[in-house]
Parts: C-alpha cells; structure tokens; sequence
C-alpha cells in the first residue's frame, strides 16, 4: 500500500513509518515512531526523550509552553504526561535535526503532528 506525499512523491506506506532508530535514512517527512518518557518539564511545556539512540545520541521532542497553551486539547495532552515514569508510544511527523550540544531534536510548532500513546504492562497469567 502507498499513498502520495503531496509536492514529493508517492511512498509505501512501511517507508513513511520509520522507528526512531531508522529516521535519518528518510529523505523526506516521515511519521517517526518509539518508546518515549517525560526527560523534563517546564511550565506547561515538556521534552521526550526516546529511549532508543541516533549515532549514539538522544533524540528528543521539545514541546514549548507557548505551543502547549495555545493547543486546544492541552489538558488531555497534560493528561499523558502527568504521571512519573509513565511509559509512551510517541508518533510524530517531522524531520530531526542536530543541535550544538550533539543531540537530535524535533521541533514541533503543532500539536497535531504528535500521537501519544501509554504503554500498558500486562500482568503475566499463570498457566
């Protein structure tokens, strides 16, 4: 299955989902995909850390206050963030860029480009 990035090219669909870990391979926006936790806070803003590493660096989402108060549904999106150690599936389509302290970050500006999802731990059943 593909579908037509408008302005680019047609792309199948397996290459336009990357994980964190395949992300700089991709010439043009593509959803990126991993395991994320909260790294810091600040106000109402937020960063993610993902938990895999690029070149042996982290890769980070830095969410700024003002973007979050201007977002419609900050209190839901607070809803996910709020607990400790709250493990999260984070999709987010952008491109990562390297900053000068060697690290990777993508900036987003809309919070609809960013997908949040908990990660639930299932107990084992006994057999």
């Amino acid at each position: 299955m593909s579908f037509n990035i408008v302005g680019i090219c047609r792309v199948p669909m397996f290459d336009y989902f990357r994980k964190i870990s395949r992300c700089l391979s991709s010439p043009y926006p593509a959803v990126i995909f991993g395991d994320a936790y909260v790294a810091a806070r600040d106000r109402s803003g937020f960063t993610l850390e993902f938990n895999e590493q690029v070149n042996q660096r982290p890769v980070r989402i830095v969410i700024t206050h003002e973007t979050m108060e201007s977002y419609r549904f900050r209190n839901y999106l607070k809803s996910f963030i709020e607990p400790n150690n709250q493990r999260l599936l984070a999709y987010v389509l952008g491109t990562p860029t390297q900053d000068e302290e060697h690290e990777f970050r993508i900036g987003i500006t809309d919070l609809r480009r960013l997908v949040l999802v908990r990660k639930w731990a299932w107990p084992v059943e006994p057999h």
